[in-house]
């Protein structure tokens, strides 16, 4: 198998399939049910010129560290992949020039459309580092991405914040591809528009992309107290003219040598919406959406 000329590898289930690339990354280019179109963005030609080179995004998932730099975040991953075999899954990792080890190791459920992935990054350097794991996901256009919103209030005077986002320079508030409520905010994947980029602190620990009939959710520890980055995001949202990203960060960690930040996901596929995370209220918005 391949994925436009790159070898790839095949995980799956009695629910899903997985195709990862085993030369390159660690990455994730095809993920969907069984039998059924990739659900990822496949986007082989796009790339961005680096200090050490052109950075291949591939699509699909990746695994990064916070803060961006051009230097750090972008730093090649065409070579020197390793691949080796887990129970139930693989495991994929890489030393990087920067002097990080960047592993994804995925493990799939073995009754149900769901698996694991753990994002680990190990400091190879003499130096202590500052670093958060960074968890990206690209998706097809087309869907609605799902962000839930923060609920109560601990203040019963209501006299403090309960929620805070964070914008990019590039990011409208008039943008019309985001509706704004209470409960949930709605990014509709939607082409020929500038790019658009929020993140916020997510307490709830989940992130979801409905697409064609398919519900993608993605779930995440939440560590209270923790410090995470661009303003105490857990979760940020990107939608350009490809492909929306949704996005999980680990906390920032002071990382000593041989010391490790790990990041765990968890994927699930369902094919309604009727699951109890997404009320009905919710429900009827996202149909509306869509008509």
């Amino acid at each position: 198998m391949d994925f436009y000329g790159l070898p790839t590898s095949h995980l799956n289930n009695d629910f899903i399939q997985l195709d990862y690339l085993t030369k390159s990354g660690p990455r994730i280019i095809r993920f969907s049910l069984q039998n059924e179109p990739n659900l990822l963005a496949e986007l082989p030609d796009l790339k961005v010129e680096t200090p050490s080179g052109p950075y291949s995004f591939y699509g699909g998932h990746r695994l990064w560290s916070s803060p961006e730099t051009l230097i750090e975040s972008y730093e090649p991953e065409d070579n020197n992949l390793v691949a080796s075999t887990i129970p139930h899954g693989v495991r994929l990792e890489i030393e990087l020039k920067q002097g990080i080890k960047k592993q994804i190791s995925i493990e799939l459920a073995q009754d149900k459309p769901q698996l694991t992935l753990t994002h680990v990054i190990t400091n190879l350097n003499k130096e202590i580092i500052t670093i958060a794991p960074w968890a990206l996901t690209m998706l097809k256009m087309d869907g609605i991405a799902i962000l839930p919103q923060p609920s109560g209030n601990s203040d019963i005077n209501g006299f403090l914040h309960n929620r805070n986002y964070s914008l990019w320079p590039y990011s409208k508030i008039t943008d019309k591809r985001v509706i704004w409520d209470d409960d949930v905010i709605l990014i509709k994947a939607k082409p020929d528009l500038p790019p658009f980029k929020i993140g916020y602190f997510n307490s709830h620990g989940w992130m979801a992309y409905w697409i064609k009939g398919r519900l993608f959710k993605k779930s995440f520890l939440v560590s209270g107290g923790s410090s995470y980055p661009d303003g105490n995001c857990n979760s940020e949202y990107y939608c350009g003219n490809r492909f929306i990203e949704l996005e999980s960060l680990g906390p920032i960690k002071q990382l000593s040598t041989g010391e490790s930040t790990t990041l765990v996901e968890s994927w699930e596929i369902f094919t309604h919406l009727d699951v109890p995370f997404i009320s009905s209220g919710l429900q009827r918005k996202i149909m509306d959406i869509e008509t």
